[in-house]
């Protein structure tokens, strides 16, 4: 195997979202333009040597639709997920793929692998001419596609870039969105070089799959892993109908149905345009009945004809939880940034924006890299390599633009949207600041709609708003004006995030729904500093506690696959007279001032300082 391929493939080191995000960079890159590059919408272009027997399974049936990536040097990986039991025994042949350019483009093959995690588990073929167009790869043994899944993808280095680097742009997308596993993805430039799950907020990967021994049959159905409905109200089934018939379906009839004898039940029919290869897909959504009764049903659904035709049922079961929770749900925004930045302002203003707009639901945290706020105590969650970036529930990368121009292509548009998915469960967070003012207590509460809650974790951070310092490291710059630095007032700065990736134990093994669970978090004040010396400064550490009565607490509920799927924030409470100290004249005298890490200081520093008296004893005093 080829060297460059081998060293793409080194085992994740961390568990976020689906297959994991991305590991830090050597190299600090400053945003790239992502720039789509459109193509017409065409037919699905069979192989030109399909054999007898053979087919094609594809999540993008329609073929390419766009291409996107980046204009930049760099190494991809492309993969898809093949799950579905109808397939399970069926032979892969080989896989086919699109380049919008071939020039510039090396060390392209194709492989199948058990995992992600490590170099590809089965062979790996090189496509020996790199072309425009259709690239096809065939094995030299097929593989067998086992029950529990297969990966199935292909790598390509961009060595040269070419035509103003469109060349770059080599992710092929179908016009299918949203469909599971068809979409992970590694870039050193894109993901921080580690495997990126985009099946859930992206187009499919426009790669088909050359089959044999595939056995016929009808429609799978596939549905939401759980429902979420109040008493007496209605609610949502959203299913995916795969095509597993071997012909065009124009129409699909169905029936729905609630375990037991006395629940509701249905039928329906979608006008649908699905093609026939395999795994051609379609999104239907129908309401459900209301249920007045507080509890989870078993729902259960069922083709029943295919083009008007009776067909063996195929079917799939979730799990519909009525309940009388208050499931808000709140998504979180995290904006990875740097004073350095160039580009960043644009992410300060996003995070500006839709802080003023939705003042009680929006949650944005904000991570510094290589300034005065990167905090010693901050463990990112995710790793990037272009900044600014916005995540959102660690699942998606957000869109940075504000305002009503950007339509579709805003932060606060896919923020609403993601408030819009059905969240399992409840959080609520309180944090107060001790007397001696050297810890916040937190405590979170969470009450899950569903039973059954394992992997489930809470993560905290503490962060601080109007955080402001002296000297051009402290300035944003900006891009617009030539670089010149900008003022500002910092908000949303996480300051201590040392479990960001979720503490075990949080959320209990077991849990009866509709229950609130209670978990306790304490932050160290002492821990939140800033060891960031800027150009020709030796670092030293400072303390990222401007003002305590500008603290915050976010807690976030993560997933077993370490997706955020609701959060909470709050203020940190105080203790009265924490802005000031009074004293008169004939109190105890200063005679030393120390910062919160122990430096002994010569006049009052910005921030909490620690003042010893002469009668011996010491407090802490807030200098703004």
């Amino acid at each position: 195997m080829n060297k460059k391929f081998l060293l793409k493939f080194v085992p994740a080191a961390a568990m976020l979202c689906a297959t994991g995000f991305m590991a830090q960079a050597a190299a600090v890159t400053e945003t790239a333009a992502v720039s789509p590059s459109q193509t017409s919408q065409r037919n699905a272009v069979r192989p030109l040597d399909i054999q007898e027997g053979e087919t094609i399974f594809s999540y993008a049936p329609d073929g390419t639709y766009r291409y996107w990536g980046l204009d930049v040097i760099d190494i991809y990986d492309m993969a898809i997920r093949i799950t579905d039991p109808v397939l399970v025994g069926a032979r892969i042949e080989g896989i086919r793929f699109e380049l919008k350019m071939g020039e510039g483009v090396e060390d392209v093959c194709g492989w199948t692998s058990a995992t992600l995690d490590g170099i590809p588990t089965g062979e790996t073929v090189y496509v020996s001419t790199v072309q425009a167009g259709w690239n096809e790869v065939r094995f030299a043994a097929p593989v067998e596609i086992p029950s529990s899944g297969i990966y199935v993808g292909y790598s390509l280095t961009v060595a040269q870039l070419v035509s103003d680097g469109e060349n770059g742009y080599v992710i092929g997308l179908g016009a299918s969105k949203q469909c599971p596993n068809a979409h992970f993805l590694r870039s050193q430039n894109l993901t921080g070089g580690r495997w990126q799950n985009r099946s859930g907020f992206d187009r499919t990967l426009s790669l088909q799959v050359i089959l044999s021994g595939v056995r016929t049959q009808g429609v799978d159905v596939v549905l939401d892993d759980y429902i979420i409905a109040k008493p007496g109200e209605a609610s949502t089934c959203n299913v995916t109908f795969a095509n597993y018939t071997g012909k065009s379906i124009s129409s699909i009839e169905y029936s729905y149905s609630f375990a037991g004898e006395a629940a509701p039940s249905g039928t329906g029919t979608a006008a649908v345009d699905m093609s026939s290869i395999l795994g051609a897909s379609a999104n239907v959504s129908f309401g459900l009945p209301a249920i007045s009764e507080v509890g989870e049903y078993d729902l259960t659904v069922r083709v029943t004809k295919v083009n008007g035709e009776n067909v063996s049922n195929m079917q799939a079961t979730t799990n519909l939880a009525v309940t009388d929770l208050d499931l808000k749900h709140r998504a979180v925004v995290e904006e990875y940034t740097g004073t350095w930045c160039g580009a960043c302002l644009s992410g300060y203003v996003a995070m500006k924006y839709m802080a003023e707009k939705y003042p009680d639901d929006f949650i944005g945290l904000a991570y510094h890299f290589l300034d005065p706020m990167d905090g010693n105590m901050v463990l990112e969650p995710t790793k990037v390599t272009l900044y600014p970036t916005l995540f959102l529930d660690r699942c998606s990368v957000a869109n940075q633009e504000v305002g009503p121009s950007g339509g579709d292509r805003t932060l606060e548009y896919d923020w609403l949207a993601r408030c819009a998915v059905p969240t399992p469960a409840a959080i609520e967070v309180e944090a107060a600041l001790s007397d001696d003012l050297e810890t916040v207590a937190v405590t979170s509460r969470t009450a899950f709609a569903l039973s059954g809650t394992e992997g489930y974790m809470i993560a905290y951070a503490l962060l601080a708003d109007g955080l402001t310092g002296e000297g051009q490291s402290w300035q944003q710059a900006n891009n617009s004006s030539g670089g010149t630095g900008v003022t500002l007032e910092y908000d949303d700065v996480v300051i201590l995030a040392p479990h960001s990736l979720g503490v075990a134990g949080s959320i209990p093994a077991e849990v009866t729904a509709g229950e609130w669970n209670e978990h306790k978090y304490t932050f160290t004040l002492s821990e939140a500093v800033s060891f960031y010396g800027g150009a020709g400064v030796s670092a030293t550490a400072t303390s990222l506690v401007q003002d305590l009565t500008k603290l915050r607490v976010v807690a976030m509920l993560l997933d077993p696959d370490g997706e955020i799927v609701n959060a909470a924030k709050c203020k940190v409470t105080v203790p009265a007279g924490v802005n000031g100290v009074e004293y008169t004249e004939e109190d105890a005298v200063e005679v030393a001032r120390y910062s919160l890490d122990g430096r002994l200081l010569a006049e009052p520093e910005h921030g909490v300082n620690i003042v010893k008296m002469s009668d011996g004893t010491a407090r802490k005093e807030i200098v703004k």
